[in-house]
């Protein structure tokens, strides 16, 4: 029969845990949260957590990402954290973190942006890289542009996302729809557009 060896209490109020990752010695568990810096923004949480001794797990590292979840992949020792982050109205020119997402409380460094031709939403994908083992930001990129839906192999992630186009002919209205796939590589946590 199972019995409970341990709890640990890693979410507040107003935060859900959208998923769990086991490797090893190691737990990552991924939150969804709706507060960051204090004010209203979505934010996912990735936490390690040190599972050595089940009866003292010990966190070892937060990080905290902008966005709303998207989605997680584990490839080896490694979790991949993907968010939705969606650029506010209160831009600040001289303040990059009211433009661009932050990951760890700093935003993303512009040698890490990328922007998809054509997109149609200020919206970024975020795509962290987390080492399981020493608990640590392993690379992250943002790409402005969102994302619908991912896959992901051992070595590179897809994603989707569609542009919609209205057009109108001697009152006839006609809806179209692109759906673009983009490719990241993913190697030893290293994320490339």
């Amino acid at each position: 029969n199972p019995k409970l060896v341990t709890k640990k209490s890693l979410t507040t109020g107003g935060e859900t845990v959208t998923g769990l990752y086991v490797n090893s010695n190691r737990l990552a568990v991924i939150i969804e949260s709706y507060r960051f810096s204090g004010s209203y923004a979505p934010n996912v949480k990735i936490a390690v957590l040190d599972i050595t001794d089940k009866e003292n797990i010990k966190v070892i590292k937060e990080i905290n990402q902008n966005g709303y979840y998207n989605s997680s992949r584990m490839i080896g020792d490694t979790v991949y954290l993907l968010s939705n982050h969606h650029v506010r109205n209160n831009i600040e020119r001289d303040k990059a973190e009211t433009y661009v997402p932050c990951v760890d409380n700093a935003a993303i460094s512009e040698t890490n942006i990328c922007v998809i031709e054509d997109f149609e939403s200020p919206s970024y994908l975020v795509v962290s890289s987390v080492d399981m083992e020493k608990g640590e930001i392993i690379d992250n990129t943002a790409i402005l542009g969102g994302a619908q839906n991912v896959y992901c192999n051992n070595e590179n992630l897809f994603y989707t996302f569609t542009k919609h186009e209205k057009s109108e002919t001697e009152g006839k209205v006609e809806y179209k729809n692109e759906t673009t796939i983009v490719k990241l590589s993913l190697k030893n946590g290293i994320i490339q557009t």
